[in-house]
């Protein structure tokens, strides 16, 4: 992993295996800096299951650039309300607050993705993938409660829907 070329296995996602969205080409760079935070409804056929979220930059020549991920154990999304931010949810993870998920019912998940910096390059455009934990990372410690088969189901309208919220510093560029 501490390679300058880490030998990443980094695969598109298997049709009915995850959800990938991306805008439309960027006019101009965004840069952001800080955690950022996808905020999701989500139903499952299971009382619990793992979500990862990964943030990527696709460039105009196709080429993609891991930027950061993000993972959560649905059960575990009671959020702190006090130290949790819009570009950072901040769970309790106390064990009291632990909570299945509600049957037949979209629940609010909100899923922090680790602090980073990046330029998005204009031109660029911005990748987000939601799946099941694992296999894209060089070196993988995440023990998933998966065992095949979860079916969750990600709600992309409604009164609220899901989305994504970045740390983007106005005025920044790429220089």
């Amino acid at each position: 992993s501490w390679k300058a070329q880490p030998p990443y296995n980094w695969q598109p996602l298997a049709p009915g295996k995850g959800l990938g969205v991306v805008t439309p080409p960027l006019d101009q760079d965004v840069f952001i800096a800080g955690p950022s935070s996808v905020d999701l409804y989500l139903k499952s056929n299971m009382k619990n299951t793992d979500i990862q979220v990964t943030l990527t930059e696709v460039r105009p020549d196709g080429k993609e650039t891991y930027v950061q991920n993000g993972w959560l154990r649905a059960s575990h999304r009671k959020l702190d309300k006090k130290a949790s931010t819009p570009y950072n949810p901040v769970q309790t993870w106390l064990k009291k607050d632990g909570a299945p998920l509600k049957k037949r019912k979209f629940n609010y998940e909100r899923i922090q993705i680790f602090p980073v910096a990046h330029v998005f390059r204009a031109g660029s455009r911005i990748r987000l993938n939601i799946q099941a934990p694992g296999g894209d990372r060089t070196i993988w410690n995440f023990q998933t409660i998966e065992k095949g088969k979860t079916r969750n189901t990600i709600g992309l309208g409604g009164v609220i829907p899901s989305k994504l919220v970045l740390p983007v510093i106005p005025g920044q560029t790429a220089q």
